[in-house]
């Protein structure tokens, strides 16, 4: 055990360095939470989050969607060891190594999983036409993907930094937790930052398809002889836009789910470590377990495999072979 001497007066201070287990000097009470996690929610997030991560595995080999697979299944995995932490900080709250691997697990996993959905949107703008893009699709991955690895770079930094804090004491406890906040509050806030231009460049691109788009059946309507015969979408009977716009939707829904989930982040760490909004276990249920593990689920349940197979490996290419070919036959004879 350790102690601050100050006047010749030994005065224990709990933390992770002088505490092993609950105990009259380590109270529960003054570890950063201020209480137990429920075990049985623990159990629960941990048992949905794998068998996600299960599901997204045996999806991802099938459809052959390995980038999208490991980016989206190591976020999953993450989230499921995490909350596997939290069930063995439910009967030792001061056991260090659990209470490491549950906050850099729930710090970085939304941000693989962000990352994932920036996969999928380079895929659908090679789906839908480049020419309304921005960027070319190949270079999409890396702008997106390298901006979210920015965000897990400086908050897994600061998730370090605060758990290396959270074994120290006095000034030097203090500094360190001030520095890995600061990092940590500032990558969430990136991450927000660069969700939302991620977000405004698909926007971008869909406003500019529908303005040409729009142009081009007007075009049709007033019976232009250059436009005739050809069709809005150039997809033939390969037509599946009804199922792909449900995907899209899906998509929609967990990316808006994860800028909440880092609002609510940015707040808590804002307030401080210990503050009473971490303590708060309902609050944290609500604003980060629930989001992220519908998130999870709706990115596991509308899957590429079934509602976007061509974003396997070189699903695209083929599938317009195939339309080209049935186009080709569908046309006249001279």
């Amino acid at each position: 055990m350790s102690f601050n001497t100050t006047n010749s007066t030994a005065v224990f201070i709990p933390n992770f360095k002088t505490c092993d287990e609950v105990s009259e000097q380590c109270p529960v009470e003054a570890q950063m939470y201020g209480d137990y996690f429920t075990k049985a929610a623990c159990i629960w997030f941990t048992l949905l989050y794998f068998t996600c991560f299960g599901t997204q595995m045996f999806y991802g080999w099938r459809a052959k969607t390995w980038s999208y697979a490991a980016w989206l299944g190591v976020g999953t995995a993450f989230e499921g060891m995490g909350y596997a932490a939290r069930i063995v900080m439910c009967d030792d709250p001061w056991n260090f190594y659990a209470f490491l691997v549950q906050n850099l697990g729930l710090v970085l996993a939304p941000t693989f999983i962000a990352a994932s959905i920036s996969i999928i949107f380079k895929h659908l703008i090679d789906w839908y036409g480049a020419e309304w893009s921005l960027f070319r699709p190949k270079l999409l991955p890396w702008i997106l993907v390298g901006s979210d690895m920015v965000s897990i770079l400086v908050q897994g930094t600061g998730g370090a930094v605060s758990s290396m804090a959270s074994n120290k004491s006095g000034k030097e406890a203090k500094d360190l937790m001030d520095a890995g906040n600061g990092l940590l509050l500032g990558g969430t806030i990136f991450q927000v930052v660069n969700m939302v231009a991620c977000g405004g460049i698909m926007l971008l691109y869909l406003w500019k398809r529908q303005q040409s788009l729009g142009r081009f059946r007007s075009r049709l309507d007033s019976g232009d002889p250059q436009d005739s015969g050809k069709s809005s979408n150039g997809r033939g009977q390969y037509d599946f836009e009804a199922t792909l716009k449900v995907y899209i939707w899906s998509l929609v829904v967990a990316y808006n789910l994860i800028i909440v989930r880092c609002i609510y982040r940015s707040v808590e760490m804002a307030s401080g470590w210990g503050s009473d909004i971490m303590k708060t276990e309902a609050i944290f249920i609500t604003f980060e377990s629930q989001i992220l593990l519908t998130t999870v689920a709706v990115l596991t349940i509308f899957h590429p495999y079934v509602f976007f197979p061509v974003a396997g490996r070189g699903g695209i290419t083929r599938a317009r072979r195939s339309v080209q070919s049935d186009i080709q036959e569908l046309r006249p004879m001279n």
